[in-house]
């Protein structure tokens, strides 16, 4: 039996199309930087830069950015941005962007929380048991769910934490 021509051009149309669409995938790259404010004269005036955080006093806040980047062709969708905040650091309370779902952990990243949802329990020494909201200098993780991130697109989170 003859196929018509125009099945076969259709059967052939299909068939180039179908691998280009399977390899058709979002992919998010992303790039981390830590800096901090220092102040420096500039042709007669002070003034505020960003530099590379490498010898930082206790005190001193460090600024974390977190670079992304779709660099697929198709769109990311609730892409989780997950870091932890450094030992020896403290998380300083409302520093962090706000972009998409942003939420923090107090355990090491198994669960992830809106602040005022963050809580803990204590026991006091007669045995009674309190549960107390957790302050930013106990979070142990920072997390961000975007809800879409197009192919091309870029962007940029940041946060930032106060050495101990």
């Amino acid at each position: 039996m003859k196929m018509p021509q125009k099945t076969i051009f259709i059967l052939l149309a299909i068939g180039l199309l179908l691998p280009s669409l399977a390899l058709a995938k979002p992919e998010v790259t992303l790039a981390i930087t830590a800096e901090k404010e220092v102040i420096v004269e500039e042709d007669g005036q002070q003034v505020t830069k960003r530099v590379l955080a490498r010898d930082i006093s206790p005190g001193e806040i460090v600024i974390y950015t977190i670079s992304y980047a779709n660099v697929g062709d198709e769109t990311a969708t609730n892409v989780a941005v997950v870091d932890p905040i450094p030992d020896g650091t403290a998380y300083v309370s409302e520093s962090a962007t706000k972009t998409g779902e942003l939420n923090f952990s107090i355990d090491g990243g198994k669960s992830f929380q809106a602040p005022t949802l963050l809580t803990y329990e204590v026991t006091a020494t007669d045995g009674t048991k309190k549960t107390l909201t957790a302050s930013p200098e106990l979070y142990t993780q920072i997390r961000w769910v975007i809800p879409a991130i197009v192919a091309g697109e870029t962007g940029a989170l940041s946060f930032q934490v106060r050495t101990k």
